[in-house]
C-alpha cells in the first residue's frame, strides 16, 4: 500500500510520456557524461523512491549541469518521496541554473576528483564537505575559514566509529585505504570548497 501511496504522489509531480524526456551529452576531457530528465513547460524534472540522501541531491544537481554546459539554462526540480511522514508526504528541491560555462567548469572539477578516486585514496567526501560548509563556513570567497576550529571537531566526529552518527566510522572504503585516521591537516580543504561550494549554495537555497 505503501508503495502504491508513492507511485500515486510521484505520478502527480513527474510528466509521463516520452515527449517530456531530454536526454543530454557532453564530451569534456574523454569524457563522455550523459544525463536523462523530464522538461515540463521552463524546469527540468527528476525524481527517485528511494530514501533521499544528499548525494541524491548531488546527483540531480549534476544531471542539471550537464543540460546546462549544453546551453539548456533551465533550473532543475527533484521530487522524491519521505518515507518517515505518514501518511508519506512529497517532499522537492529546486536548484537554479548556472550558465554553460560555469556548468562545464564545475563538470570538469568534478572529473578531476573521480581521477583522483581512481588513482588512490581520496578524501574528497561529500559528508566533509557538508559539515564544513555547515559549521566551519567553507567558502571559495577566502581562505579564511581553514583557521576554524570546527575543522578539526568536526572531522574528529565524522570519524568516530564508536559515534552512531559518524559518516566516515564505518565506512569500508575509508577503513580499507587508511588504517589510522588522517589528521585533519591533510585535508584539502581548498578542493573540497572548489568542488561543492556552488552545489551546497544552491541546494541549501532550493530545498522545500
Amino acid at each position: 500500500a505503501s508503495w502504491q501511496e508513492a507511485a500515486t504522489l510521484l505520478n502527480q509531480a513527474v510528466p509521463g510520456g516520452d515527449d517530456h524526456l531530454l536526454a543530454c551529452r557532453v564530451s569534456l576531457s574523454d569524457w563522455q557524461l550523459y544525463a536523462t530528465c523530464y522538461q515540463q513547460d521552463e524546469t527540468l524534472v527528476a525524481y527517485h523512491v528511494g530514501q533521499h540522501q544528499l548525494r541524491r541531491s548531488l546527483t540531480a544537481w549534476l544531471t542539471m549541469l550537464i543540460a546546462n554546459s549544453q546551453g539548456i539554462s533551465l533550473p532543475l526540480t527533484l521530487h522524491y518521496i519521505d518515507w518517515k511522514k505518514q501518511p508519506l508526504a512529497l517532499k522537492s528541491e529546486t536548484y537554479q541554473p548556472l550558465t554553460a560555462d560555469e556548468a562545464t567548469a564545475q563538470l570538469h572539477r568534478f572529473i578531476e576528483a573521480i581521477r583522483q578516486v581512481e588513482a588512490g585514496p581520496s578524501l574528497l567526501y561529500l559528508a566533509v564537505a557538508e559539515a564544513f560548509y555547515k559549521y566551519a563556513g567553507m567558502n571559495t570567497d577566502s581562505d579564511d575559514w581553514h583557521e576554524s576550529k570546527e575543522i578539526a571537531k568536526r572531522w574528529d566526529d565524522i570519524t568516530d566509529s564508536n559515534n552512531p552518527y559518524s559518516k566516515l566510522g564505518s565506512n569500508g572504503y575509508f577503513n580499507w585505504f587508511y588504517n589510522y585516521i588522517p589528521p585533519a591537516s591533510q585535508l584539502p580543504l581548498e578542493q573540497l570548497a572548489d568542488l561543492y561550494c556552488a552545489f551546497l549554495s544552491n541546494f541549501k537555497r532550493g530545498r522545500k
